[in-house]
């Protein structure tokens, strides 16, 4: 690695967490993160269509909200203090290697592949949280909602076709959310595993008879879950 031109000039190529969350896009999630996600929403589309009773409908999607505000913000602030510590223990030397080695799927470097599938997790948070917020703005008795049903009631039964989508949103959002969680925990173990098999591998080299060390580190198995 010595002799390797560092490509820092990709670093920064993304300029704002906007731009990130795309670039993350480029990392496919796994089926099975898919087919429970799909599971799920077909689900609650079966529910908001049999239920005739709006009023559990509207009750159950205020109960997620609340508990899913509460929970986005709790979490986020144990996801971010994990991914700080981890990028502080690991080295330098680890980071300057992987960004000249390409995912083959995504295209990335392993370096912004392996902390993408990190921040995705983070951004998806912020996303949960923003929209359970707004549910509890905007959909409770005494709500902005309930003001304009009360300026035009015709708008009745539009709101309440609204309150059953918005279930359906909000139940897909919980599942992808905490898929999202599985995936962050995978993704950090396997992240240490890296580091500690970086270092066994420099380890290794440095007691071959020839003293040299090697470049070729393999790390394909690296993988991040989107798992």
């Amino acid at each position: 690695m010595k002799n390797e031109w560092i490509k820092a000039e990709d670093l920064l190529k993304e300029k704002t967490l906007w731009q990130i969350y795309k670039a993350a896009w480029k990392i496919s999630d796994s089926i099975f993160n898919w087919i429970v996600g799909v599971a799920v929403v077909i689900f609650f589309i079966a529910y908001v269509v049999l239920e005739k009773d709006i009023l559990r409908v509207h009750c159950l999607l205020l109960k997620l909200a609340d508990i899913g505000f509460n929970a986005a913000i709790s979490l986020l602030g144990f996801l971010i203090a994990g991914f700080t510590i981890i990028s502080s223990l690991a080295d330098p030397k680890l980071f300057l290697f992987m960004i000249n080695r390409t995912h083959e799927d995504s295209g990335l470097s392993y370096l912004k592949y392996n902390f993408f599938t990190l921040i995705r997790t983070f951004i998806c948070f912020l996303v949960f949280a923003a929209f359970q917020l707004t549910l509890i703005a905007f959909v409770q008795r005494s709500s902005m909602g309930a003001v304009i049903l009360e300026i035009a009631p015709n708008l009745r039964e539009t709101f309440e076709l609204m309150i059953r989508w918005l279930l359906v949103i909000s139940a897909g959002l919980w599942v992808f959310a905490f898929l999202q969680l599985k995936s962050f925990i995978f993704n950090v173990y396997h992240f240490v595993m890296t580091m500690i098999r970086y270092e066994a591998k420099n380890h290794n080299e440095e007691l071959k008879l020839n003293g040299t060390i090697s470049s070729t580190i393999d790390l394909s198995d690296s993988n991040s879950d989107s798992k």
